[in-house]
């Protein structure tokens, strides 16, 4: 079984990436940078701060998260910031031994 965290997932994208994984036999999780309250969430949902590495490190490995997936969209700066800062945390972790960007045109380290 693969353990899957899908970064935003709460968004349109990571949603139906959800809706997809629920029907395998996989355990998946999403994080935000904070919980929608008004929907109800298709897997468990962790707040995290994608500004502390360290912290992402640890939630990686705390939750055997294999493939890191993000979905977080890289149109402003802090974004950009934040989808590097999870590619250094996936490196970092232990657990995690990939990581899968939701896009390609951009140049990451």
């Amino acid at each position: 079984m693969v353990n899957a965290a899908i970064a935003d997932g709460t968004g349109v994208v990571g949603r139906t990436l959800i809706e997809v994984k629920a029907s395998k036999r996989n355990t998946k999780s999403s994080s935000s940078r904070a919980p929608n309250a008004d929907e109800k969430p298709l897997a468990p949902t962790y707040e995290v701060d994608y500004a502390n590495i360290a912290s992402l490190v640890i939630f990686l490995g705390e939750r055997n998260v294999q493939p890191a997936i993000s979905i977080l969209c890289i149109a402003a700066t802090s974004l950009t910031r934040s989808r590097l800062n999870l590619i250094v945390a996936a490196d970092r972790s232990s657990a995690t031994k990939r990581f899968i960007p939701s896009s390609f045109a951009k140049r990451y380290p």
